[in-house]
């Protein structure tokens, strides 16, 4: 069995312990499409092998963690790989990706240190990178969250359109295809 099977199913099963949904054998099976003891193996793996925290709990017919703290491993990726995150994150920081942008500094810090600990020069990873904009438009980052979150799970948006010409507004409801950042500023494909 390969190594991404294996995976999938640990960040599967981790996931439903945290969210105490009380994840057994049965469950794991039924979501991958595999024998009870297949899925019984896996959790043994995931319990004695990758020492997670894992207790049966009876009266929820499941398992849980003893220890909320507890991280899966570390998953080995290239350095190329990190580099690509990083410039990512770089990227959209720069391309005023508001909310999103925030939330990716944390991980732009943990990616560059992850890099700094496998490269043998002088800079910080997270400072060699930077993109330089004309006329960058600040996005609200309310507005970009409520886009690109109905834009990633498939939901209508309904919003007031003023055109450059008309002083009010008309109400339009669209389904979003895909945003582009063009010369930086977010626009919105839809239909």
């Amino acid at each position: 069995m390969g190594d991404q099977l294996y995976l999938e199913r640990f960040v599967w099963f981790d996931n439903e312990a945290r969210r105490e949904r009380f994840p057994n054998a049965n469950k794991l099976g039924d979501h991958f499409e595999i024998a009870p003891k297949t899925a019984q193996r896996s959790i043994d793996h995931f319990r004695d092998r990758l020492q997670a925290p894992l207790e049966y709990d009876q009266s929820h017919k499941g398992y849980y963690y003893t220890d909320p703290t507890f991280q899966l491993p570390v998953i080995r990726i290239s350095e190329e790989e990190l580099l690509a995150l990083l410039i990512s994150r770089k990227l959209i920081t720069e391309a005023s990706a508001g909310s999103l942008a925030d939330e990716l500094g944390s991980v732009s810090a943990r990616l560059g240190s992850l890099l700094s600990a496998n490269l043998p020069g002088r800079a910080r990873p997270e400072d060699a990178f930077s993109f330089r904009w004309k006329n960058i438009s600040l996005t609200d980052p309310l507005t970009f969250k409520i886009v690109t979150s109905a834009l990633l799970q498939g939901k209508l948006l309904t919003f007031c359109y003023n055109t450059p010409a008309a002083i009010d507004c008309t109400t339009r409801t669209v389904e979003p295809h895909h945003m582009v950042n063009y010369m930086g500023n977010w626009h919105l494909i839809a239909f």
